[in-house]
């Protein structure tokens, strides 16, 4: 569940402190047994995260697409962060997503039914539509899709599946 394997690597091999918050009971047992300081909870709700808490990195790994109002969300969040956000989203413009659409089906973006994504970008609307939240310019790191030869790289918009967006704090 969310990336909280992925604090107990960094907690254990980076010596990161990290903090988890998910809606899966069972996932945040998960999480404190291998020692995470793991949290029930959904993000964005009162009490998740404590009044004037910062955070160097904040990561919002397999979340955006799922949450109605994404947009209060990043800000919420970004207003905790204190030097980097990154934030996954699944690529809508994705070539085969692009050739269901041609052929008359919805892009699959789903593992267990179609209404899992609430929200859908491709790599120019996510930076149009961080800028209008009033996040900084994100650079893109496309992280997996068409990658033969990095041409995910070269036309992220195209070949890129998952995209990482990361938003950094202009230093002081």
């Amino acid at each position: 569940t969310c990336a909280l394997p992925i604090l107990h690597h960094l907690g254990t091999h980076r010596a990161v402190l990290g903090r988890g918050v998910d809606v899966s009971a069972s996932g945040v047992a998960r999480a404190r047994e291998l020692g995470v300081d793991a949290r029930l909870g959904i993000l964005g709700a009162p009490g998740t995260v404590e009044t004037g808490e910062l955070f160097d990195h904040v990561v919002l790994s397999e979340v955006i697409e799922h949450v109605a109002t994404a947009e209060e969300l990043l800000a919420q969040v970004w207003s905790h962060t204190r030097r980097t956000l990154w934030v996954t989203f699944p690529n809508i413009a994705y070539f085969p997503h692009r050739m269901r659409l041609a052929g008359g089906r919805f892009p699959i973006q789903w593992v267990v039914f179609p209404g899992e994504h609430l929200r859908f970008w491709s790599v120019p609307d996510f930076r149009e539509w961080a800028s209008g939240v009033g996040l900084p310019e994100p650079v893109m790191l496309p992280s997996n899709g068409f990658t033969w030869l990095g041409l995910h790289r070269l036309w992220p918009n195209l070949l890129a599946n998952q995209v990482v967006a990361r938003f950094d704090r202009r230093s002081a």
